[in-house]
């Protein structure tokens, strides 16, 4: 006996056998997984007193519900979570240190919980 792609049990080698069409005690493969959540882009950051203002581009996926804001004290990180923020293109992050460069990543998050990779890095020193 063999299952086609249906699920239909099938008798061999009699006018009922399908042939390619039958799949050998197998069930159908897996729908392919969802796309990555692509990262937010054009992530730029200008530096004032004691606060660094961040913009981007919001990223291209649907179903965008956060973004997250990295920071660190050096290029290339490692970055620590410094917000969690409803989706938006902007974010102010204050009561920074004076006279530090400061470099920040952004990613996107969907409505499963998947989050993009990082977005470019950009830097700022505040004043």
């Amino acid at each position: 006996m063999t299952v086609d792609l249906e699920g239909t049990t099938r008798p061999q080698n009699t006018r009922w056998d399908l042939g390619c069409y039958e799949r050998a005690g197998t069930t159908p493969p897996p729908p392919p997984p969802p796309p990555a959540v692509q990262a937010p882009t054009n992530l730029g950051a200008t530096g004032g007193s004691r606060r660094v203002t961040l913009a981007w581009t919001q990223s291209t996926s649907p179903n965008i519900v956060q973004n997250r804001i990295y920071r660190s004290r050096t290029a290339g990180g490692p970055y620590t979570l410094v917000a969690t923020v409803s989706a938006r293109t902007s974010y102010v992050n204050t009561g920074l240190s004076r006279r530090v460069t400061y470099y920040y990543r952004v990613t996107a998050v969907d409505t499963s919980g998947r989050e993009s990779a990082y977005s470019n890095e950009a830097s700022a020193r505040t004043q």
